[in-house]
């Protein structure tokens, strides 16, 4: 709370203030420990999302084209979740068809990006920044359909089915698997071992030479497959699904909360604290409580994850009225996860997603 601007933001950017306001409306009691309910009528909270909103561009799209970096697809799905949190726990009924309105107007931007011009080309399915149309990633996709998948409605899931086909080609074209993947340029060179990449072309950012599948990425991938397999059956996930037996025996195979597995020295930080939270999402929607190492050891990975991060949480005394407050940082991390902030919302967003719910 200590870091709001007077503007309302957070670092002075959407994402950050995003990512914020969700942290505590995901909150699992909804209130603080002095009992301050966290809600679209929280003064903090208020001024937050007023300041976001106000970012709301004529095409739909959430982003300040003057706050670098610009990345309107990322931001812009951050935003359409963290709406669709406030318009669920506001008690005004006009609130939350002005919410609605807003969600659906950055909805329908989030899905125009996706490239549809060639069924046969790398990028095809694909979502990028929004910054560069030809070049799409398998970061940005995720995030937008679960911006996608979490204010759907009945009404919008007719509407959106060729997006989720369209995504899962994508989808399918960064994993290092041989059986599934078409993208024969690079994966006959991979591990096949059911990980992913970064994106279609191959590329990681854990080797620049070799296509070597990660653990930020493989989790993100194998939520997007959870996701476009829900929507699919409506709601029942396919856990039987090559796609998916593969990239979840990869996540167990690999299981480390040490560093980012797959990337190598110094790097091995890099989107460490992302890689918590991506692994508490896609863990929970799994539905696994435990999983086997490939040493045969079952881990809690709730428990373990929940502790780790208790652990490694940096207490002390703010220097304005003295209050004791608590952060996480990533003195080693690379992409932006230098600053507490971002990775103290990783760290609770990853102990809420996977919070065992009643």
């Amino acid at each position: 709370r200590l870091q709001q601007g007077i503007n309302g933001l957070f670092r002075d950017h959407p994402r950050m203030t995003a990512l914020v306001i969700s942290a505590f409306l995901k909150h699992p009691t909804g209130k603080s420990s002095d009992g301050t309910e966290y809600s679209d009528e929280t003064p903090f909270l208020e001024k937050a999302i007023k300041s976001l909103i106000e970012m709301q561009n004529r095409d739909g799209s959430i982003y300040d084209e003057e706050k670098l970096p610009r990345l309107p697809c990322y931001d812009t799905s951050l935003a359409i979740m963290t709406l669709e949190l406030v318009k669920e726990t506001t008690t005004g009924e006009n609130q939350k068809k002005e919410y609605q309105q807003l969600i659906n107007k950055a909805r329908n931007y989030v899905k125009g990006l996706q490239n549809i011009v060639d069924a046969d080309g790398k990028y095809y399915g694909g979502i990028g920044y929004g910054s560069r149309e030809a070049v799409n990633d398998l970061l940005n996709l995720s995030f937008a359909l679960q911006a996608i998948k979490e204010s759907q409605s009945e009404e919008s899931r007719e509407n959106d089915v060729l997006i989720w086909e369209r995504a899962m080609i994508f989808i399918s074209r960064c994993q290092n698997l041989i059986a599934t993947n078409d993208r024969d340029q690079w994966v006959d060179n991979g591990p096949n071992d059911g990980g992913f990449v970064y994106a279609p072309s191959g590329e990681s950012k854990a080797n620049k030479k070799m296509p070597t599948s990660y653990a930020s990425m493989t989790y993100t991938g194998l939520l997007s497959l959870l996701l476009c397999e829900s929507f699919d059956k409506y709601d029942e996930i396919d856990k039987y699904d090559v796609r998916i037996t593969r990239a979840f025996d990869w996540v167990s195979q690999n299981y480390s909360l040490k560093g980012n597995h797959g990337m190598k020295g110094r790097q091995e930080k890099h989107d460490l604290y992302y890689t918590y939270y991506m692994m508490a999402k896609t863990l929970s929607l799994f539905g696994k409580d435990t999983i086997d190492d490939s040493r045969g050891n079952g881990h809690k990975w709730y428990k373990e994850l929940s502790a780790h991060l208790i652990r490694e949480q940096v207490i002390e005394n703010a220097a304005d009225d003295q209050l004791v407050v608590g952060y996480w940082k990533n003195s080693d991390g690379g992409w932006k996860e230098r600053d507490t902030l971002l990775v103290t919302c990783y760290a609770i967003l990853a102990l809420e997603e996977g919070f065992p719910k009643k």
